[in-house]
Protein backbone atom coordinates (compact mmCIF):
# COMPACT_ATOMS: atom_id res chain seq x y z
CA UNK A 1 0.00 0.00 0.00
CA UNK A 2 2.78 2.40 0.96
CA UNK A 3 4.62 1.83 -2.33
CA UNK A 4 1.45 2.55 -4.30
CA UNK A 5 1.12 5.89 -2.52
CA UNK A 6 4.78 6.72 -3.15
CA UNK A 7 4.39 5.81 -6.83
CA UNK A 8 1.32 8.06 -7.11
CA UNK A 9 3.23 10.94 -5.52
CA UNK A 10 6.06 10.49 -8.02
CA UNK A 11 3.62 10.30 -10.91
CA UNK A 12 1.69 13.39 -9.79
CA UNK A 13 4.82 15.49 -9.32
CA UNK A 14 6.48 14.39 -12.56
CA UNK A 15 3.36 15.24 -14.56
CA UNK A 16 3.22 18.74 -13.05
CA UNK A 17 6.96 19.33 -13.45
CA UNK A 18 6.99 18.16 -17.09
CA UNK A 19 3.97 20.29 -18.03
CA UNK A 20 5.42 23.32 -19.81
CA UNK A 21 2.32 25.35 -18.97
CA UNK A 22 2.58 24.79 -15.21
CA UNK A 23 3.60 27.91 -13.39
CA UNK A 24 6.51 27.88 -10.97
CA UNK A 25 4.16 28.38 -8.00
CA UNK A 26 2.17 25.29 -9.00
CA UNK A 27 5.35 23.25 -9.27
CA UNK A 28 6.58 24.40 -5.87
CA UNK A 29 3.16 23.79 -4.33
CA UNK A 30 3.18 20.27 -5.74
CA UNK A 31 6.63 19.55 -4.29
CA UNK A 32 5.55 20.93 -0.94
CA UNK A 33 2.45 18.73 -0.88
CA UNK A 34 4.58 15.69 -1.78
CA UNK A 35 7.04 16.60 0.96
CA UNK A 36 4.27 17.01 3.52
CA UNK A 37 2.72 13.68 2.55
CA UNK A 38 6.11 11.96 2.69
CA UNK A 39 6.75 13.25 6.20
CA UNK A 40 3.69 11.32 7.36
CA UNK A 41 4.35 7.98 5.68
CA UNK A 42 7.98 7.64 4.57
CA UNK A 43 11.40 7.21 6.08
CA UNK A 44 14.09 9.79 5.22
CA UNK A 45 15.63 7.35 2.72
CA UNK A 46 12.25 6.82 1.04
CA UNK A 47 11.78 10.59 0.87
CA UNK A 48 15.11 10.92 -0.94
CA UNK A 49 14.25 8.05 -3.27
CA UNK A 50 10.92 9.67 -4.17
CA UNK A 51 12.57 13.02 -4.95
CA UNK A 52 15.22 11.33 -7.09
CA UNK A 53 12.55 9.37 -8.93
CA UNK A 54 10.55 12.57 -9.54
CA UNK A 55 13.61 14.04 -11.28
CA UNK A 56 14.14 10.88 -13.34
CA UNK A 57 10.50 10.54 -14.35
CA UNK A 58 10.21 14.23 -15.20
CA UNK A 59 13.26 14.08 -17.47
CA UNK A 60 12.02 10.85 -19.05
CA UNK A 61 8.61 12.39 -19.68
CA UNK A 62 10.13 15.57 -21.13
CA UNK A 63 12.28 13.47 -23.45
CA UNK A 64 9.18 11.63 -24.70
CA UNK A 65 7.14 14.81 -25.16
CA UNK A 66 9.92 16.97 -26.63
CA UNK A 67 12.54 14.77 -28.31
CA UNK A 68 14.24 17.77 -29.90
CA UNK A 69 15.31 18.84 -26.39
CA UNK A 70 17.04 15.54 -25.61
CA UNK A 71 20.47 17.19 -25.44
CA UNK A 72 19.26 19.82 -22.97
CA UNK A 73 17.60 17.10 -20.88
CA UNK A 74 20.84 15.08 -20.90
CA UNK A 75 22.70 18.16 -19.66
CA UNK A 76 20.43 18.05 -16.60
CA UNK A 77 20.10 14.33 -15.92
CA UNK A 78 23.60 13.02 -16.72
CA UNK A 79 25.49 15.11 -14.13
CA UNK A 80 22.73 14.38 -11.62
CA UNK A 81 23.02 10.62 -12.17
CA UNK A 82 26.83 10.83 -12.15
CA UNK A 83 26.89 12.52 -8.74
CA UNK A 84 24.36 10.03 -7.38
CA UNK A 85 26.41 7.09 -8.58
CA UNK A 86 29.90 8.21 -7.61
CA UNK A 87 29.31 10.64 -4.74
CA UNK A 88 26.03 9.23 -3.38
CA UNK A 89 24.95 12.85 -3.23
CA UNK A 90 23.42 15.18 -5.77
CA UNK A 91 21.60 18.48 -5.81
CA UNK A 92 18.07 18.05 -7.10
CA UNK A 93 17.97 19.93 -10.43
CA UNK A 94 14.45 21.34 -10.13
CA UNK A 95 15.65 24.85 -10.99
CA UNK A 96 17.22 23.59 -14.24
CA UNK A 97 14.10 21.58 -15.08
CA UNK A 98 11.95 24.66 -14.51
CA UNK A 99 14.23 26.75 -16.73
CA UNK A 100 14.06 24.11 -19.46
CA UNK A 101 10.27 23.80 -19.35
CA UNK A 102 10.03 27.60 -19.54
CA UNK A 103 12.36 27.62 -22.56
CA UNK A 104 10.27 24.92 -24.25
CA UNK A 105 7.10 26.86 -23.47
CA UNK A 106 8.53 30.08 -24.92
CA UNK A 107 9.79 28.32 -28.04
CA UNK A 108 6.44 26.58 -28.56
CA UNK A 109 4.55 29.85 -28.20
CA UNK A 110 6.97 31.82 -30.36
CA UNK A 111 6.50 29.27 -33.15
CA UNK A 112 2.80 30.13 -33.08
CA UNK A 113 3.58 33.82 -33.67
CA UNK A 114 6.03 33.09 -36.48
CA UNK A 115 3.73 30.74 -38.39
Amino acid sequence: MKHMILDKLVQKASVVWSDIESEKEMKVRTLNSVKKRLEDIASPQEENDVKIEIVRQTCHRLRELYPSYAKAIDEIIKPFEHHLKFDNLAILPFKQIDALTFRIFMNQNMMGFVS
